[in-house]
């Protein structure tokens, strides 16, 4: 089965060291990493497991437009026509950060913020994307956390996307596209400093290790191993160059 357009299709820290990055998530992971060109948008490393890519690393000097975003991770959406779509989000109210680039003989991305901040990315790729295999190491699901939970109708509008609320220990707001679960919705507690960001989440065979292991590597812990009945075991780190990223085990 290929994925289509409107599911996620790539992730990708933006790092002020996508080196130190690299020797991170190899440590905590085991990812291994190697170089590519990104053409215009210069050097790039992609990590693989097991023979297969699984996420990238940009230096945040190539998205010079974000410069003063931080390091986060950014959640590419696959689409069929990154021209259109990019001028369809700006008329819902988002900012094309990066405007459509040719990535030689991979596709072409765009990079834009929601509006609310939030930075993504389009991705239209020059050949077919298969979804990543339900595997430790792999990225598994991807959530919106936001201030402002009616940002999420901008999705909707912008990839046709519709909303669904699932009880599990709280409510949750979980995007669809047609029939298939794509994305979901955390709202941020009153009172956090947080900038509304896209959370990639990557599976992991046991969720409390991985936590535990992180402060050894540099990371801060934001939420440690916590069961939701239902979905299983999912916590929360902040890498050593403050990118936010989940890993959750299925139980």
């Amino acid at each position: 089965m290929l994925l289509k357009p409107g599911h996620f299709c790539w992730c990708e820290t933006v790092s002020r060291d996508p080196a130190g990055s690299a020797r991170f998530y190899g440590e905590l992971l085991g990812w291994q990493a190697r170089e590519e060109s990104m053409g215009p948008l210069g050097a790039y490393t992609v990590f693989s497991l097991d023979g297969r890519d699984v996420a990238g690393a940009s230096a945040s000097t190539t998205s010079p437009s974000l410069a003063g975003t931080g390091a986060y991770w950014l959640s590419h959406i696959l689409c069929a026509d990154v021209e259109q779509l990019s001028e369809a989000a700006a008329g819902l109210g988002a900012r094309v950060a990066t405007p459509p680039t040719t990535i030689p003989g991979v596709g072409r991305l765009a990079i834009l913020c929601d509006p609310r901040g939030a930075p993504f990315a389009l991705w239209q790729g020059a050949g077919d994307i298969g979804p990543w295999p339900r595997l430790p190491g792999h990225p598994c699901w991807f959530e919106l956390n936001t201030a402002a939970p009616e940002v999420a109708a901008f999705y909707c509008a912008l990839l046709g996307w519709r909303m669904e609320t699932r009880r599990y220990d709280r409510d949750y707001t979980v995007f669809f596209k047609d029939d298939t679960a794509v994305a979901s919705v955390a709202v941020l507690p009153p009172g956090s400093t947080a900038a509304d960001h896209w959370l990639p989440f990557f599976a992991v065979q046991d969720c409390g290790a991985i936590v535990s292991r992180a402060p050894e590597l540099g990371a801060g812990v934001r939420l440690p191993a916590t069961l939701v009945p239902g979905l299983g075991r999912y916590g929360v780190m902040v890498d050593p160059f403050d990118a936010t990223f989940a890993v959750k085990q299925n139980l």
